[in-house]
């Protein structure tokens, strides 16, 4: 027999329809497109001659086509936050279930897994801020998962909280603050109106402190965590003041019923001064 093409025969088993595909005869493969999702069928492949005559059939070759994946899966910007995010997808035709796996870049060993049924979307809690993941999502159907689609997120940095002030001079200013949770590199402080131009500390402790400041002025304050090559927490803006400059010394005089003091200007802006006399037996202050 003088061979002139093949001939694959597909059938669809849940329908009991069948097409048939031409195939050259100097071909030894073929793709067969155009299939439905998850559905059986049996192929049976002849060798075709010159005159139409079909070799005798073979045993069909049995197989089940593969679930379509989601056929997109994003988080929009302001979905992502510091310990969750928002998954949304657009599921193919006819699928009502999907499977997500969330895994850290730091322990790629822990695997989340979830399922979520009659959804276009998702919210995912209980993450760390400022880490990496990398998030894959797959069509179940009949308890088969399709290819995973991935995407990888980093989540928005966590902001420090309790700001406060610590030990305050009359030239330094100490700020604590609590420790801030999340996959971050440092903290960042600025001073923002110290001296003519920023002042910035970069810091691995929950403390900064700012010296050669002007006495009795209120200094502001911004603090935020950083990560290299993303975006900064929020900032928080705190406000303190120095405490104003001590007398440097004080001279007196005195007479039978007075004493009289003075001393020179303090360096810094005030709204008055506090004289206090005390003895064995009073205490008074002007």
């Amino acid at each position: 027999m003088s061979l002139h093409h093949y001939l694959v025969s597909i059938l669809d088993v849940e329908n009991n329809k069948s097409e048939e595909v031409f195939v050259e005869k100097l071909n030894t493969s073929a793709a067969i497109g155009n299939l439905t999702s998850f559905r059986h069928y049996l192929l049976h492949l002849f060798s075709v001659a010159e005159r139409g005559t079909l070799s005798c059939s073979e045993k069909p070759i049995s197989a089940v086509t593969g679930i379509h994946p989601p056929l997109k899966v994003y988080a929009k910007l302001e979905d992502v936050r510091e310990d969750s995010i928002v998954l949304q997808w657009e599921p193919p035709q006819d699928s009502h279930e999907v499977y997500i796996q969330i895994k850290a870049i730091s322990d790629i060993r822990e695997v989340r897994k979830l399922f979520v049924k009659d959804a276009t979307r998702f919210k995912v809690d209980n993450l760390i801020p400022g880490m990496t993941y990398d998030i894959g999502m797959a069509t179940v159907m009949n308890g088969n998962l399709s290819e995973l689609v991935t995407i990888q997120q980093t989540l928005s940095l966590e902001a420090p909280s309790n700001i406060h002030e610590g030990k305050v001079t009359d030239s330094s200013i100490e700020i604590l603050w609590n420790r801030a949770d999340g996959n971050f590199q440092h903290y960042e402080i600025t001073c923002i109106n110290c001296a003519a131009a920023f002042m910035v500390q970069k810091v691995f402790q929950e403390a900064a402190t700012f010296s050669n400041l002007d006495p009795a002025t209120m200094y502001t304050f911004s603090i935020h965590t950083e990560k290299q090559g993303f975006q900064d927490s929020t900032p928080h803006i705190k406000e303190i003041q120095t405490a104003p400059s001590a007398i440097e010394f004080m001279n007196h005089s005195r007479n039978s019923n007075a004493v009289t003091v003075n001393w020179p200007l303090a360096r810094s802006r005030l709204d008055g001064y506090i004289i206090s006399i005390s003895s064995n037996s009073f205490l008074k202050e002007e």
